[in-house]
Formats: C-alpha cells, structure tokens, sequence
C-alpha cells in the first residue's frame, strides 16, 4: 500500500487533470463557437413527439382499426349474399 502522503498527491494530480481537461474542452468550444448539436424543444414540441412515438397510443390506433373493421365486417354480414353464375 502506497504511503498518505503519495496518495494525497496522486489525488491531487489527478484532480488537476480533471480540471484541466474540463476547462480545455470549455475553451475550445466557446472559441469554436460550437454548441451541442441537440436541438432545444419547448414544451408542444415534446409533447407531440412523446404522442407521435407512443407505443401506447399506437396500439390504441391499432385496436380502434381492428375494432372497425370488425364493426364493418358485422354489417356486411346481414345484408343477403348473391350470386350468379351463367348457364
């Protein structure tokens, strides 16, 4: 095991490190003028992307049709069938 002393300044020499390498990442994007490149999203534009991407609501659109289709199928089935077939 490394003595107090030792640790305490590998500790610090890594604090540094760490402080350095924050502040040169920092500095080169405010020289660079870059910025994140995720878009900023006010509170409609969440909400409807949450509705648009929702499993939830996409198997609700889902059900709704195939409830439909049921509903349709059901009706075409009281009306009389016919056929014909030429002789």
């Amino acid at each position: 095991m490394l003595p107090e002393h030792l640790l305490t300044e590998k500790m610090k020499l890594f604090f540094k490190i760490v402080i350095i390498t924050i502040l040169f990442s920092t500095y080169s994007r405010i020289v660079s003028g870059q910025s994140d490149s995720t878009a900023i999203l006010n509170l409609n534009a969440c909400i409807l992307a949450a509705l648009e991407f929702s499993p939830v609501f996409k198997e609700g659109f889902v059900q709704t049709e195939i409830k439909n289709n049921a509903i349709s199928r059901t009706k075409s089935s009281q009306f009389p069938y016919l056929t014909t077939s030429a002789l």
